[in-house]
């Protein structure tokens, strides 16, 4: 006999569905007579742990033939609510950090300006490293929660070298 795939079963309120037909092999004759049996995949119809039942919880006639009974050996466990997972992209962080960048530099160069007194003599010009940025979340990184904001930290530092005149009397 053949039960057909996406047959029903019900545990309380719980709708357990076959995934593949079940080709059940007539009885074998002979001491001792064995029935057929066959195994099959299944799923519970509602996501989350309330699909979880436990092994046997499905043991009843199937398919309108008394002589077929159907049976879950193992437990279905493993179902869990979904969680949404939120991510920061790498795009977003790119964007915010090349959008400072060039202010942040612009400001550290006219600090150093700024620092220069009257009669100093400059050696050369304004040389700044490379941003360094740092973030707290990190991007691809999944969140529990939804992210609103994140924080970018960009700094520059920028070196001047200068050289005040001595005069000697």
């Amino acid at each position: 006999m053949t039960v057909l795939s996406g047959t029903r079963f019900h545990v309380s309120d719980i709708q357990i569905v076959t995934d593949e037909d079940a080709m059940v092999p007539p009885a074998t004759v002979g001491p001792p007579m064995k029935p057929g049996q066959t195994t099959v995949a299944a799923h519970a119809v509602e996501a989350g742990p309330a699909g979880n039942i436990t092994a046997l919880a499905i043991d009843q006639v199937c398919c309108g033939s008394p002589s077929i009974t159907a049976d879950n050996q193992n437990a279905f466990t493993g179902g869990t609510d979904t969680v949404d997972y939120n991510y920061l992209k790498p795009e977003d962080l790119t964007k915010a950090i090349n959008d400072s960048q060039s202010i942040v530099k612009v400001k550290a160069q006219n600090d150093v300006k700024g620092q220069i007194k009257a009669g100093d003599q400059r050696m050369g010009d304004i040389n700044c490293d490379p941003a360094k940025t740092t973030e707290d979340i990190q991007p691809n990184v999944p969140q529990a929660t939804t992210i609103t904001t994140a924080h970018v930290t960009v700094s520059v530092t920028c070196k001047l070298e200068v050289f005040a005149p001595m005069s000697f009397v």
